[in-house]
């Protein structure tokens, strides 16, 4: 069989043409199933006789399969009445059928308002299934009109103490020993570089709490920028994780395919609406997995939770975020250090000390250790 697409045409702006049109891409979409194919608004060539401009018949919805090698075709007919469908309308669709080469025993017409008796009897006459689609903008039906919670998880990690061993006496304004460098004093790295490192790769994991491990440094750092080996060991480093959550509510519509006959539901479906745009409050915050998943189980139709996503800085002393700018760095290195105390405190104020915003050098590290998106949905029962 030829399947040629419809062309594009200016729909009606009524009310009831934009309704079919709605029924049509709900129909569509309750019928999605990855073994097979649904298209909308398709064209055949007529058959028996001209149908249509240019000997063309439409098909609302025909979904195409395969049965032990086979093509199968179901067609499916859409309608939105006021009114029950009734026979002669069952019957114009067999026409339909017809013209175009498809049988009524794999067929079915799904309207919004239901059928009459004699429509149903034909129906079954031919094979056909009569299926009413119910659904919130189809009837008065409005308790399947629900609330829907759409929740964005960001995680945060903060560095809570850092205790180390050493052989020599460490200024507490002195950053040498903090610094790694190879044997040939080349630079390598910071304690912050490893530490933030370890929080992209998964250490700590997205859970609420304190977290405490041991840190180890790889072999070709251990030394300091003249060649000496950095004294620094047994590192042991404490972490905070918490979750920063935005919501957005919005609203759900439940619609069902029900047989016009035995009363059964067929198939189901849910479409949930959120307002586009940026969120208009602060997150709230939670340092408990309790807290949090207290939070997420809020009462709700359906619930959708973006997360855990992981932020891409590590929360330091007084709140500066790390990896910092580079800029800034050589900037306070410049400074004495009364002065570098007051910018330092300035910086982490400022638009600069936010967790999107990296050199290079970093940006590539994250790049590579970028990981998938979790999307989860929970739908109460109806």
């Amino acid at each position: 069989m030829k399947v040629m697409p419809a062309t594009d045409r200016i729909d009606g702006t009524t009310k009831r043409s934009k309704k079919w049109k709605l029924v049509e891409q709900i129909v569509a979409i309750v019928f999605q199933a990855p073994d097979v194919r649904v298209q909308k608004n398709v064209r055949l060539p007529a058959l028996r006789r001209r149908g249509g401009r240019g000997g063309m018949r439409e098909i609302d919805v025909l979904i195409t399969g395969s049965l032990a090698g086979q093509p199968i075709h179901l067609a499916v007919e859409c309608k939105h009445h006021n009114r029950r469908t009734d026979s002669p309308q069952i019957d114009t669709f067999v026409g339909k059928l017809m013209d175009v080469g498809l049988p009524t025993q794999t067929s079915i017409f799904v309207s919004t308002a239901g059928f009459t008796q004699p429509a149903v009897e034909r129906a079954q006459e031919v094979g056909m299934r009569t299926l009413v689609l119910a659904g919130a903008e189809f009837s008065e039906a409005k308790d399947l009109i629900f609330d829907a919670i759409q929740s964005h998880v960001f995680m945060a990690c903060a560095l809570k103490e850092l205790t180390f061993n050493t052989d020599e006496m460490i200024e507490g304004g002195s950053f040498q020993h903090m610094q790694y460098y190879d044997i040939d004093g080349n630079y390598k790295g910071s304690i912050a570089d490893l530490l933030w490192a370890a929080w992209l790769r998964g250490t700590p994991p997205l859970i609420c709490g304190s977290h405490v491990y041991r840190m180890e440094i790889p072999d070709d750092w251990k030394y300091l920028a003249d060649g000496r080996k950095n004294s620094i060991n047994n590192i042991q480093v404490k972490y905070e994780v918490s979750a920063l959550t935005f919501q957005l509510k919005g609203e759900g519509r439940a619609y069902q395919l029900v047989d016009a006959l035995t009363r059964a539901t067929e198939r189901r479906t849910l479409r949930v609406k959120f307002p586009a745009g940026l969120f208009d409050a602060a997150p709230n915050v939670f340092k408990t997995e309790e807290a949090l998943r207290g939070f997420l189980s809020a009462p709700a139709r359906a619930s959708v939770t973006i997360g855990r996503i992981r932020l891409p800085k590590l929360i330091m002393n007084q709140g500066v975020l790390w990896p910092v700018p580079s800029t800034v760095i050589e900037q306070l290195m410049r400074l004495q250090p009364d002065d570098g105390q007051k910018e330092f405190l300035q910086f982490t104020m400022s638009a600069f000390n936010n967790f999107w915003d990296f050199d290079e050098v970093y940006a590539q590290v994250v790049r590579k250790l970028q990981t998938g998106l979790s999307i989860s949905m929970k739908v109460q029962p109806m």
